[in-house]
């Protein structure tokens, strides 16, 4: 994870950011680690429209560890979205 960590740090996540004009999802495990939550965090404040699902008992890796917890979110955020939520 560290190279993941690292490969983040490099990018400029405002610039980044700030051609994102669409709602999005971002999903952080509660057991992630640290650098996880602070890119989430630096995200959520950047993008437009941006909100965050906490992930209960999971980590960074928990599309390969609750692929159906996060297909269900998805669903949900999709869904919102094509209603209007």
């Amino acid at each position: 994870m560290a190279g993941e960590a690292y490969a983040l740090s490099t990018l400029d996540l405002a610039r980044l950011a700030d051609a994102v004009n669409q709602p999005v999802r971002l999903m952080l495990g509660a057991t992630s680690p640290p650098w996880a939550g602070a890119v989430t965090t630096a995200l959520t404040q950047l993008l437009r429209s941006a909100d965050v699902v906490a992930l209960p008992d999971l980590g960074h890796e928990a599309v390969d560890t609750a692929p159906a917890l996060v297909a269900a979110e998805l669903d949900r955020f999709f869904g919102d979205q094509v209603n209007g939520g």
